[in-house]
């Protein structure tokens, strides 16, 4: 049955269906919050806590650093402190929030919160209409369609929808090297910068971008051409961001910093692998992705994807501190495409991985809905 109905109506299902069981997962978690000591809820109604607005099935997309882009939407970046403390908000980057500010504005003075609720859902759905444009330059209909099940039973995909940035960095990734694949360069380059506004790790989609631009014949490769001259772009936005910072911190690099007040630095990549301070989780899910990692180098994946993915799967492993992989992995589409070619010919690796993948992601969405640490 499902098969036979159109295209669009099996994406648009994949897509629906997952939201839906995340918020039915969210929902019944904040019918058992988390202490208020755990998570500082803004208000509550009897034994109902929120952490943004007083509307449950609203509240729930919003939790921990959501509280940081919607206080920048709202105020902007805060001051220094006086006592020499953190500005933790300096670590989160100013596009997304910006977008909540500018349409708050435009739909005069919403709620930046509700804003950022509907930009998460939309980038989420641009996402997955260009990540399916970008498979079927190489693949057929069925296997993008597989790419994008894979996406939608992730056991964080959660993320894409809540208010974090997670789905614009997915958008812009798979809209920049779908431009670029289909001689869109100058585009490809505009989506480059504003990835690189994005989060910190944003600026990695650059590498599927290169290798498109100085691919040529196998063995040769174009490595003079003006096409690259599009990485002005991110730089200029990078540049920008820093002289944010000198400004706003009097530290150009006060963005990177700031990092160490979570006990981030700098380490040895396998370091965070041999970690016990934080769950088992983390760690499948991070060998999970170096596996598929090496998985595409033996099954020669196009060169920029492998770049891409093993860039992304590095950068947590060498800053000392695997917290966040679960998301930083959402937005890295490569490695979907990496899993449905191990799945392509195998159902019931395929059914296994959609049955668990979404039992964790409603797992995980019920303890984010209770205001447990977001992974």
């Amino acid at each position: 049955m499902f098969a036979a109905l159109p295209r669009w109506s099996r994406l648009a299902l994949m897509l629906l269906g997952s939201r839906l069981l995340a918020l039915v997962a969210m929902v019944a978690g904040s019918y058992r919050p988390r202490p208020d000591d755990d998570l500082h809820w803004v208000g509550n109604d009897g034994t109902f806590f929120w952490d943004q607005v007083p509307i449950r099935v609203l509240d729930v997309w919003g939790r921990w650093d959501t509280m940081f882009y919607w206080h920048i939407a709202r105020e902007g970046y805060p001051a220094l402190h006086a006592d020499g403390g953190w500005v933790y908000h300096a670590a989160f980057f100013p596009l997304f929030p910006s977008m909540m500010r500018g349409l708050s504005e435009v739909l005069f003075d919403a709620e930046p919160y509700l804003c950022g609720v509907f930009l998460a859902q939309l980038f989420l759905v641009g996402a997955v209409v260009y990540l399916d444009k970008l498979v079927r330059l190489d693949h057929d209909e069925r296997f993008s369609e597989l790419v994008i099940l894979c996406v939608m039973a992730y056991p964080g995909t959660h993320f894409l929808s809540c208010v974090y940035p997670e789905s614009l960095a997915l958008f812009l990734a798979v809209f920049g090297v779908y431009c670029v694949r289909t001689g869109k360069w100058f585009v490809a380059g505009l989506a480059c910068m504003l990835a690189a506004l994005t989060r910190s790790s944003g600026v990695i989609m650059c590498v599927p971008v290169l290798y498109e631009l100085v691919r040529g014949v196998p063995g040769r490769w174009k490595l003079f051409t003006p096409k690259l001259l599009i990485f002005a772009l991110p730089l200029a936005a990078i540049g920008f961001w820093i002289a944010m910072n000198q400004v706003m911190f009097a530290d150009p690099l006060y963005f990177v910093h700031v990092q160490a007040g979570w006990g981030r630095k700098p380490s040895f990549f396998l370091e965070p692998l041999l970690s016990t301070t934080l769950s088992l989780d983390y760690h499948l899910f991070t060998l999970a992705s170096v596996v598929g990692v090496i998985f595409a180098i033996r099954k020669k994946e196009r060169p920029g994807y492998i770049g891409m993915a093993a860039v992304n799967v590095m950068l947590p492993l060498s800053t000392g501190m695997l917290r966040g992989i679960h998301r930083y992995m959402a937005s890295n589409f490569p490695l979907f495409v990496f899993l449905a070619r191990a799945l392509e010919h195998r159902p019931r690796w395929k059914a296994a991985y959609v049955t668990i993948g979404l039992l964790l992601m409603m797992g995980f969405a019920y303890k984010w809905g209770q205001g447990h640490q977001p992974n």
